[in-house]
């Protein structure tokens, strides 16, 4: 899995390979842990190998706020993922947007309008 986020060394747009780094909660509301192992960026030539158990912090690039709260998205796919979501309010067991926060369901259009926003203007 690729996440985008800001380059540590340039603050641009950066890949990050992710691996599964553990889980918890139940089987109905399963969260998975994923942490850095690879870091790169194409606009200073970054290349970096995370060391396993490593204290690597990274920030997100597709991030914003609504009404205060945390609107944030992996990556242009996670944030369609979450769009469609939103606009079909369908609920499949065991998709990682089953949880949504409710006042991202209540808010379903505005918070639409604010994901693609992330997507354009990124």
């Amino acid at each position: 899995m690729i996440y985008k986020i800001k380059c540590p060394k340039c603050d641009q747009q950066a890949d990050s390979l992710m691996k599964k780094d553990g889980s918890k909660g139940t089987y109905r509301e399963l969260y998975t842990k994923y942490s850095p192992y690879r870091v790169s960026c194409s606009s200073c030539g970054l290349s970096k190998e995370i060391e396993n158990g490593s204290d690597f912090k990274y920030e997100l690039w597709y991030k914003t706020s609504f009404k205060g709260k945390a609107v944030w998205a992996n990556n242009v796919e996670h944030i369609d993922d979450l769009i469609n979501w939103l606009n079909e309010g369908k609920r499949v067991p065991g998709d990682h947007n089953e949880t949504l926060p409710k006042w991202m369901v209540t808010n379903r259009k505005q918070v639409t309008k604010k994901l693609s926003q992330l997507k354009e203007n990124r």
